[in-house]
């Protein structure tokens, strides 16, 4: 037999009953309001990641991501003979 407002293994969770105690009913919308902060929190986050991505782009940090592995490889041989003299 389920108990209301209890956790017993095995079943879920049910919603309390109106003849519930009122603390119960406190903890349950104490609960409620706790799954909504994190919620709001969890987008704020996401927003704030999205806005992050989207400067990046727009400031060009993804433009070229193949260039820099084959600058290094090229030989700059005016850079080392304007360096000795």
């Amino acid at each position: 037999m389920i108990k209301y407002g209890t956790r017993e293994p095995g079943f879920t969770f049910l919603p309390l009953t109106p003849h519930a105690s009122p603390l119960a009913h406190l903890v349950l919308a104490a609960m409620s309001l706790s799954t909504l902060a994190l919620i709001f929190l969890s987008l704020c986050v996401g927003t704030g990641v999205w806005l992050f991505f989207l400067w990046a782009v727009r400031r060009g940090e993804f433009d070229d991501p193949e260039g820099p592995k084959y600058r290094m490889l090229d030989d700059d041989d005016d850079d080392h003979t304007s360096q000795k003299g």
